[in-house]
Formats: C-alpha cells, structure tokens, sequence
C-alpha cells in the first residue's frame, strides 16, 4: 500500500492534477453512486458523462449538467485542502508497518 500512496501524495498538486480527500466524517454525498467527467466543448457547451458499474450516460441538458456542476463543487468544497490531504496521507503512510 506504501507505494499506491506515495504516488497519490505525489500527485497532489501538480501541473495536471488536484488531489482531495473527502473525510469521512462528510458523510454521503450526491456523486457516491459512480465517477463525473465535466467537459466544456470548444464551442462552450458544457456536457457531463455519469459512469456507474453498469452503465455510463452522456448528459447535455444544461440544467441537469448544471447541477452535476454544483454536486460536484460542493463535494469539493467539503473536501481537505490539496496540503491537508497531502498531510492525511503522509500520515497515514507513516502509521503503516515497515
């Protein structure tokens, strides 16, 4: 497991990736069901792609990407700071046996 987190820790802020613990003392949150892709098009139409175990829909009505948008933003803004979680697993890799 030292090696899995060490790469997370590594790629906590970097020039292509943020990476965010949610605690969870958050409790549940609207996305738990599966992964979110937000995509913006060149054209400017922002597009949601909501992927489960068994099944994976394309969204584009603005209103339901909209809110996707701020299910997601508001998971975020729950979440621990790019450092903090940089911190937790530090920690955490330091309470793992040698």
């Amino acid at each position: 497991m030292r090696p899995q987190l060490k790469r997370l820790f590594d790629l906590t802020l970097t020039p292509n990736s943020v990476l965010q613990v949610l605690p969870f003392e958050h409790g549940g949150h609207a996305l738990a069901g599966g992964t979110l892709t937000l995509m913006t098009l060149d054209d400017g139409v922002q597009i949601a792609y909501e992927e489960s175990i068994s099944t994976g829909t394309l969204l584009e009505e603005e209103n339901v990407v909209t809110a996707h948008q701020r299910a997601y933003d508001l998971m975020r803004a729950c979440a621990l700071s790019p450092k903090k979680t940089a911190d937790m697993i530090r920690s955490v890799m330091e309470a793992l046996p040698a």
